[in-house]
């Protein structure tokens, strides 16, 4: 009996190890954001499966690791208004490290003040700079009205500074568009949001790792709370409201300018879609969606369909490989734009072949004939695919190109014939000579 107690009990925490999908710190500046943004940590731990930890910013107990070994797979920090954090978050030093362990994911909330540099130091190492504090996102064109927000007194702001973002092409780019379902952009209900504006220095034209996902309108700017002026530093598109950061390693950094944005209040408003929209960018965020893999490659020569591992020189080989994108709730064919293929290398030291795949517009992509080089020696296809908004992918297959056996060799070769033509007639004139002598 003992004994079937016990393996209960290991099967039940093997089923918790398999159904939680990683665990969360999540750095709070007090006790009252766990109930504020309840319905955010509910979406955390009932939907994507994570376990969450709340520690204040000036704990002294905060540890992203032990011995060597990371104790977290996400860093949440909701804490705006600390301008010092404890344990090992003194330094920005130590969140970069935990990103640059790979498939680390980092959400970083802010408000109309951000007093912590060690923030302010991350997000610039990634080419972002949150705004100056006590400064705001105003659009006095795409403000709330009154029928939305009642008892406007209750959120202690002025009418201009909650944003009606609608979710068309104005807000949000054609990179974030991969981020977010084609539902929730085509909604015509509108995200609220206060919260200050993010500026990315290298959008892009130098920097495809940069997202820019959501910014305002033509007539959004940033306006200091503290002062009246009319000069505005960011204003247009200029003015980001949430970016995030694809790394190489497969890890994201995500930088909100609200905290308001994953709030009870404003996912409860009439005529708001900001609980999806919270939902749909955490699930990105923490790495559940936009993940790319390979389940299938094929690679064999064009007149003997069999799957092998070496080739002889000159081949004529196919080559196909199946991707595949998790899309939050199953793995799905990873179907790419019509004028973008993923790039295939076969590589001994440096590239022989660089060469597209076919796209055929149901996650596989092959080439039908790959003439293989002359030069003999161990190769890899090498498939590297690098899509903002996506997770890296990149993988090999080792393959040896052997040389020409000796019985291989053509018996008769045509580009020979003036060497035969010259050994025959030498020995037409050898006979002519010899009869010629003896009979004459």
């Amino acid at each position: 009996m003992n004994y079937f107690l016990v393996l209960l009990v290991l099967v039940c925490l093997s089923i918790h190890v398999y159904a939680t999908t990683g665990k969360a710190l999540v750095i709070i500046d007090n006790e009252t954001v766990k109930r504020s943004h309840s319905q955010f940590f509910d979406h955390l731990r009932t939907t994507l499966n994570v376990q969450v930890e709340f520690l204040l910013a000036r704990d002294s107990k905060i540890s992203l690791s032990s011995y060597g070994t990371y104790l977290y797979d996400h860093l949440i920090i909701m804490a705006p208004e600390s301008d010092s954090f404890g344990g090992d978050l003194k330094s920005s030093k130590t969140i970069l490290d935990f990103v640059d362990v790979g498939n680390k994911n980092v959400m970083i909330f802010s408000s109309d003040v951000l007093n912590s540099e060690v923030i302010r130091e991350v997000a610039s190492d990634n080419q972002i700079e949150f705004d100056e504090d006590k400064s705001l996102a105003v659009d006095y064109f795409h403000s709330t009205s009154n029928e939305v927000i009642e008892n406007r007194e209750t959120f202690q702001t002025s009418w201009n500074s909650i944003l009606s973002l609608q979710l068309s092409q104005n807000t949000i780019p054609s990179l974030g568009k991969r981020i977010l379902t084609p539902t929730l952009y085509q909604s015509p209900h509108s995200i609220f949001y206060r919260g200050m504006c993010l500026q990315m220095n290298d959008f892009q034209e130098n920097n495809p790792l940069l997202l820019p996902i959501l910014f305002g309108y033509s007539t959004t700017f940033a306006k200091p709370t503290h002062q009246n002026t009319t000069t505005f530093s960011i204003r247009g598109k200029e003015c980001v409201m949430v970016a995030a950061v694809q790394s190489r390693n497969g890890a994201r950094i995500t930088l909100v300018g609200s905290m308001d944005l994953f709030s009870n209040r404003f996912m409860n408003l009439p005529q708001s879609i900001n609980r999806e929209f919270a939902q749909e960018l955490s699930t990105w965020s923490l790495g559940m969606r936009g993940v790319i893999r390979r389940s299938n490659t094929i690679h064999y020569q064009v007149d003997v369909p069999s799957i092998q591992n070496y080739y002889k020189i000159t081949s004529e080989i196919h080559y196909m490989v199946t991707l595949e994108e998790w899309n939050g709730k199953e793995w799905k064919p990873f179907v790419l734009e019509s004028d973008v293929t993923p790039q295939l290398e076969l590589i001994m030291l440096y590239p022989y072949i660089r060469t597209g795949l076919t796209n055929h517009k149901n996650g596989t992509y092959s080439i039908q004939r790959l003439v293989l080089p002359d030069v003999y020696g161990v190769y890899k296809f090498s498939v590297d695919l690098r899509r903002s908004g996506y997770s890296t992918l990149q993988f090999f297959d080792q393959v040896t190109i052997r040389p020409t056996r000796i019985s291989e060799f053509e018996r008769y070769i045509v580009a020979a014939n003036p060497y035969y033509f010259g050994i025959a007639s030498v020995g037409i004139a050898f006979l002519i000579f010899i009869f010629l002598f003896l009979f004459k």
